[in-house]
């Protein structure tokens, strides 16, 4: 690596060229791509320059590695991540390891900054190596657009720009509330992060954001009542001519599949072996600690009673969950009868991706004594899913 590579943190007078740059690595993000990363991406969002890392060569950005920072739902828990984006070496500073040595930088601010999860949207075989684990599945769901045109549409509807406007973020974290690893919007304050050509259709409860791809309705987010939802997502699609339908981001559990599960319609779920959304944990007890209300309430509604220390160790960290009845507490790491072992796939059952008996069965965790009910019972599967719009 070149002795002249600095690694930094990006200050406000990086911005500009930070933005041309982006642009030059990510043209087809938007029509104008230098304007969405100086005023929608660097700017207006969780990005934090605090986090973040650029490579310079004297006032020149060679690299860079974003960091969003923001807060995702695990039931009551707010959970603070660090979603990595933005990732470029320019041309002729490529294969000197300048990409590693700043993801290594990236993953060293995340813990200072007390965020116990990192994301990002990978390419395949890289991450894997930084101890990124597929974190989700990914779902798509095809329908033809007349098996829902009897659907009956909502009154006042109107027509939107993908602009983060406030009663958007309140109707997206109203009905989100619910749902695990949903991002606390607003993630993006002054645009709804959408694929090029985003059409949005809304009324007094709802909305919905799509494009038309090739005759095809792409539905990247839909919030209000299911029949009104499905209503619009048809008339929107016959609007723009487009005689099928397709639902990305979806999860089994989510109302909307549940819906559609009633039409005829074909689920296709791809389970990555890399790539895609990855996940890794940074931090064990930072997690459990962030997670301990989640975790009683969950001991509660089970009602199972039980009680010691359960012991977890993530490759070489380890703590312990004490459990009085329905309370859990962090606890010192030890050793015990009772306990869960894993490595990087370890996170894939703290965020409830996969469950316990899978994880077993596929032999990337160990159990012992109560361990595999006390992990189905406090990191039950529950298909966490960070939507496209908050991605980075």
């Amino acid at each position: 690596m070149n002795e002249d590579v600095r690694f930094i943190a990006p200050q406000a007078q990086h911005l500009d060229q930070l933005a041309s740059l982006l642009a030059e690595s990510f043209p087809d993000i938007d029509a104008q791509p230098r304007r969405y990363f100086q005023k929608y991406y660097l700017t207006n969002s969780a990005y934090s320059l605090q986090a973040s890392r650029i490579a310079l060569v004297d006032s020149t950005i060679v690299a860079h590695c974003g960091v969003f920072s923001f807060y995702v739902r695990i039931g009551k828990t707010r959970l603070k991540i660090g979603g990595v984006g933005g990732v470029f070496t320019r041309s002729g500073w490529q294969k000197q390891g300048i990409s590693r040595r700043l993801l290594e930088e990236v993953l060293i601010s995340l813990e200072k900054n007390r965020c116990s999860v990192t994301l990002l949207s990978a390419i395949e075989n890289f991450y894997d190596q930084f101890g990124y684990v597929p974190a989700w599945p990914d779902t798509q769901v095809h329908i033809k657009a007349s098996e829902l045109s009897s659907l009956v549409l909502p009154q006042s509807r109107r027509s939107f720009k993908p602009m983060c406007q406030e009663f958007l973020t309140t109707l997206y974290n109203r009905e989100s509330k619910n749902h695990v690893f949903t991002a606390v919007r607003p993630t993006y304050t002054k645009r709804i992060k959408t694929d090029s050509g985003a059409k949005g259709c809304f009324w007094k409860r709802g909305y919905v954001i799509g494009r038309a791809v090739k005759q095809t309705w792409h539905v990247q987010e839909v919030v209000g009542d299911v029949g009104q939802s499905l209503a619009v997502v048809a008339a929107m699609a016959k609007q723009h001519r487009c005689p099928a339908v397709v639902f990305r981001g979806l999860t089994g559990s989510h109302p909307l599949a549940i819906e559609l599960k009633k039409y005829d319609t074909r689920f296709d779920t791809h389970f990555r072996k890399s790539g895609g959304a990855m996940i890794r944990l940074l931090s064990l007890s930072l997690f459990l600690k962030a997670m301990a209300k989640e975790l009683t309430a969950r001991m509660e509604r089970s009602q199972l009673t039980w009680r010691g220390t359960l012991y977890l160790t993530f490759g070489t960290q380890r703590a312990g969950l004490r459990i009085n009845g329905c309370q859990v507490e962090v606890a010192p790491p030890g050793k015990g009868a009772h306990s869960i072992k894993g490595n990087n796939e370890m996170v894939q059952l703290l965020i409830g991706s996969i469950g316990a008996e899978e994880l077993l069965a596929r032999k990337v965790i160990s159990i012992a004594g109560d361990g595999l009910t006390l992990a189905s019972t406090l990191f039950p599967a529950c298909s966490p899913k960070l939507a496209r719009g908050d991605f980075f």
